[in-house]
Protein backbone atom coordinates (compact mmCIF):
# COMPACT_ATOMS: atom_id res chain seq x y z
CA UNK A 1 0.00 0.00 0.00
CA UNK A 2 1.26 3.42 -0.64
CA UNK A 3 -0.04 6.89 0.58
CA UNK A 4 1.28 10.77 -0.69
CA UNK A 5 0.69 13.70 1.43
CA UNK A 6 0.49 16.33 -1.16
CA UNK A 7 -0.53 20.45 -1.02
CA UNK A 8 -2.47 21.86 -3.36
CA UNK A 9 -3.32 25.72 -3.67
CA UNK A 10 -5.93 26.96 -1.33
CA UNK A 11 -7.81 28.33 -4.37
CA UNK A 12 -10.84 27.28 -6.61
CA UNK A 13 -10.01 25.26 -9.88
CA UNK A 14 -10.47 21.35 -10.84
CA UNK A 15 -7.63 20.37 -8.25
CA UNK A 16 -9.63 16.89 -7.51
CA UNK A 17 -9.87 16.13 -11.23
CA UNK A 18 -5.98 16.86 -12.03
CA UNK A 19 -5.46 14.72 -8.31
CA UNK A 20 -7.72 11.73 -9.90
CA UNK A 21 -5.84 12.28 -13.33
CA UNK A 22 -2.64 11.76 -12.22
CA UNK A 23 -3.59 8.40 -11.04
CA UNK A 24 -5.76 7.12 -13.89
CA UNK A 25 -7.63 4.70 -11.45
CA UNK A 26 -9.75 2.45 -12.46
CA UNK A 27 -13.24 1.51 -11.36
CA UNK A 28 -16.96 1.88 -11.33
CA UNK A 29 -18.00 3.90 -9.15
CA UNK A 30 -17.19 6.37 -6.39
CA UNK A 31 -18.36 7.06 -2.89
CA UNK A 32 -18.22 10.37 -1.17
CA UNK A 33 -17.88 9.38 2.46
CA UNK A 34 -18.28 13.20 3.53
CA UNK A 35 -17.40 16.43 2.09
CA UNK A 36 -17.50 20.36 2.09
CA UNK A 37 -16.99 21.27 -2.01
CA UNK A 38 -18.28 24.65 -3.31
CA UNK A 39 -18.71 25.93 -6.86
CA UNK A 40 -17.81 29.53 -7.45
CA UNK A 41 -21.60 30.48 -7.05
CA UNK A 42 -21.39 29.36 -3.80
CA UNK A 43 -23.90 25.78 -4.18
CA UNK A 44 -22.37 22.30 -3.54
CA UNK A 45 -20.44 20.46 -5.84
CA UNK A 46 -22.18 17.24 -4.70
CA UNK A 47 -25.70 16.14 -4.51
CA UNK A 48 -25.14 12.59 -4.05
CA UNK A 49 -22.70 10.60 -2.16
CA UNK A 50 -22.41 7.86 -4.33
CA UNK A 51 -21.36 7.83 -8.54
CA UNK A 52 -20.61 6.20 -11.43
CA UNK A 53 -16.75 6.83 -12.64
CA UNK A 54 -18.09 8.80 -15.40
CA UNK A 55 -20.53 10.78 -14.16
CA UNK A 56 -18.14 11.82 -10.83
CA UNK A 57 -15.19 12.72 -13.36
CA UNK A 58 -17.85 15.01 -15.63
CA UNK A 59 -19.05 16.88 -12.08
CA UNK A 60 -14.94 17.46 -10.93
CA UNK A 61 -13.75 18.30 -14.13
CA UNK A 62 -17.00 21.06 -15.18
CA UNK A 63 -16.46 23.95 -13.40
CA UNK A 64 -13.70 25.08 -10.70
CA UNK A 65 -14.49 24.77 -7.06
CA UNK A 66 -13.29 25.00 -3.46
CA UNK A 67 -12.31 21.95 -1.56
CA UNK A 68 -12.49 22.45 2.20
CA UNK A 69 -12.77 18.84 3.45
CA UNK A 70 -13.63 15.84 1.56
CA UNK A 71 -13.08 11.75 1.67
CA UNK A 72 -13.79 10.18 -1.39
CA UNK A 73 -13.07 6.36 -2.65
CA UNK A 74 -13.52 4.19 -5.73
CA UNK A 75 -15.31 1.01 -5.66
CA UNK A 76 -15.69 1.56 -2.06
CA UNK A 77 -18.74 2.58 0.04
CA UNK A 78 -17.67 1.92 3.76
CA UNK A 79 -15.98 3.89 6.35
CA UNK A 80 -12.18 3.38 6.30
CA UNK A 81 -10.59 4.24 9.64
CA UNK A 82 -6.85 2.31 9.42
CA UNK A 83 -4.87 0.61 7.23
CA UNK A 84 -5.90 -2.60 7.98
CA UNK A 85 -9.91 -1.34 6.62
CA UNK A 86 -8.36 -0.25 3.50
CA UNK A 87 -6.04 -3.23 2.78
CA UNK A 88 -8.84 -5.63 2.78
CA UNK A 89 -11.48 -3.57 1.53
CA UNK A 90 -12.17 -3.65 -2.12
CA UNK A 91 -11.26 0.11 -2.42
CA UNK A 92 -8.93 0.87 -5.17
CA UNK A 93 -8.17 4.90 -4.00
CA UNK A 94 -8.82 6.72 -1.34
CA UNK A 95 -8.42 10.50 -1.15
CA UNK A 96 -8.76 12.61 2.03
CA UNK A 97 -9.08 16.44 1.60
CA UNK A 98 -8.27 18.59 4.69
CA UNK A 99 -7.86 21.67 5.19
CA UNK A 100 -8.18 23.01 1.72
CA UNK A 101 -4.69 22.46 1.29
CA UNK A 102 -3.61 18.73 2.20
CA UNK A 103 -4.51 15.45 0.06
CA UNK A 104 -3.61 12.27 1.27
CA UNK A 105 -4.33 9.78 -1.49
CA UNK A 106 -3.38 5.91 -0.72
CA UNK A 107 -3.64 3.20 -3.73
CA UNK A 108 -2.74 -0.44 -3.63
CA UNK A 109 -1.29 -0.74 -7.04
CA UNK A 110 2.08 -0.39 -7.49
CA UNK A 111 1.52 0.62 -11.81
CA UNK A 112 -0.21 3.69 -10.52
CA UNK A 113 3.54 4.89 -9.74
CA UNK A 114 4.45 4.97 -13.04
CA UNK A 115 5.97 8.89 -13.70
CA UNK A 116 3.78 9.47 -10.37
CA UNK A 117 6.85 12.58 -8.93
CA UNK A 118 6.83 14.12 -12.72
CA UNK A 119 3.07 13.96 -13.16
CA UNK A 120 2.59 15.50 -9.81
CA UNK A 121 5.00 18.15 -10.49
CA UNK A 122 3.90 19.43 -14.07
CA UNK A 123 0.34 20.55 -11.99
CA UNK A 124 2.24 22.11 -9.60
CA UNK A 125 1.38 20.32 -6.60
CA UNK A 126 4.18 19.98 -3.73
CA UNK A 127 5.00 16.32 -2.39
CA UNK A 128 4.46 16.52 1.64
CA UNK A 129 4.99 12.63 2.33
CA UNK A 130 5.62 9.41 1.09
CA UNK A 131 4.12 6.47 2.99
CA UNK A 132 4.96 2.85 1.92
CA UNK A 133 3.14 0.00 3.57
CA UNK A 134 0.65 2.25 6.10
CA UNK A 135 -1.83 3.95 6.13
CA UNK A 136 -2.41 6.58 8.80
CA UNK A 137 0.02 8.13 11.00
CA UNK A 138 0.33 6.52 14.27
CA UNK A 139 1.81 8.95 17.16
Amino acid sequence: MIGLRLEIPNEYGKFLYDIINIFSPKGDRWFIQEDEVYLENGEELFKENEYANQEFLKIISKDPNYLIFGKFMLDYGENINNSDNFKTSSCKIYINIVDSVFVDVYFKEKKLLINLEEKIKRKNFKILKKTYNKFFEEE
